[in-house]
């Protein structure tokens, strides 16, 4: 596997053969066919269990189990190993050619990459053919990952958004024209009178900003398909920079304990100064199975105080942190 490090260990392989002796002397033959039993898949689970998402790192342990019966040996049993990174899928199967009535597997996988959701399923066959289908495990994989995006103001020469899921920041005429790409922006930066704000796309301040006072027509952010919605909320009073900072603290417990704490986040619009933490929650997907992307932000310096609504040169330096989608 590219994605994953799997140690294999089988337990408990048997054998177990019945025959049934035949009189030379009768004419009649046997039915060869004495059961009805399937081969049965006894476990499949994974421990610890539970775990939706998980830092890089962590071990678990899938453990099968599975039985057949003296006229229906288990033939060969695979498992099928999904990974999805960025939209992109990966399917790596492996086939494992059994003999025998028992079979007990316990698979070791180190979750390897940052942001990469992994899948396993299995089906065990039996001598007769019958196949007996696993549901399917999975997790996503999670770590403290930070960057350190500088985003300008609309007449700055630096990009003004950012997408945590694509790792990069991006001007309008990047995202122009492409629906995928204006689904992953999360947030931007924008100053205005009222203060220097991280703005959702689909905000007010987006719309005066990005559509009245700036770009040529083709670029502006009203002509975009997919403009998300992105809350803020400060949680200053809730971590302080080291806590921030700890790269001992995983990202995915720190925002489910300030979810408790604080809430969810909801305002479009938030003004930042020196050294703010915000929690962002970003909704994608759809109305009816909306898709939610959290992340941690701390701001620095940031610069480009509006004058009169006119368009203003200014930026900040931010720390990003987040989880992926779940």
């Amino acid at each position: 596997m590219k994605k994953l490090q799997k140690t294999f260990i089988y337990l408990g392989i048997a054998s177990m053969l019945a025959f049934t002796s035949c009189k030379k002397d009768e004419d009649k033959e046997e039915d060869p066919t004495t059961t009805t039993d399937d081969v049965k898949m006894d476990e499949f689970s994974m421990s610890p269990s539970g775990l939706y998402s998980v830092p890089v790192g962590t071990q678990f342990v899938i453990h099968t189990k599975a039985t057949g019966n003296a006229e229906n040996n288990l033939v060969s049993i695979k498992y099928t190993w999904k990974t999805t990174t960025n939209g992109v899928v990966t399917i790596d199967d492996e086939i494992i050619t059994l003999s025998g009535t028992s079979f007990e597997n316990y698979d070791t996988v180190i979750v390897n990459e940052h942001g990469t959701k992994y899948e396993v399923s299995c089906i065990l066959i039996g001598a007769k053919g019958n196949a007996v289908s696993s549901s399917t495990l999975s997790c996503i994989s999670n770590t403290v990952e930070k960057d350190q995006p500088f985003l300008g103001n609309q007449v700055d020469t630096k990009a003004k958004f950012w997408s945590a899921k694509r790792k990069a920041s991006y001007f309008l005429v990047d995202v122009k024209g492409d629906a995928a790409m204006q689904a992953d922006m999360d947030f931007a930066y924008c100053t205005r009178t009222t203060g220097n704000k991280l703005i959702a796309p689909n905000s007010q301040d987006a719309t005066e900003i990005y559509a009245d006072q700036w770009s040529v027509a083709a670029e502006k952010i009203t002509t975009w398909t997919v403009r998300n919605n992105t809350g803020f909320i400060k949680v200053n009073s809730k971590i302080d920079a080291n806590t921030f900072n700890n790269d001992a603290l995983s990202t995915d417990s720190l925002i489910n304990v300030l979810r408790v704490s604080v809430g969810e986040p909801s305002n479009p619009s938030n003004i930042v100064v020196d050294g703010d933490i915000i929690m962002y929650r970003t909704i994608r997907g759809t109305i009816t199975n909306p898709v939610y992307f959290y992340g941690l932000i701390y701001a620095a310096s940031p610069t480009g105080a509006v004058v009169s609504g006119a368009a203003t040169a200014g930026d900040v330096q931010l720390i990003v942190r987040y989880q992926r989608e779940n």
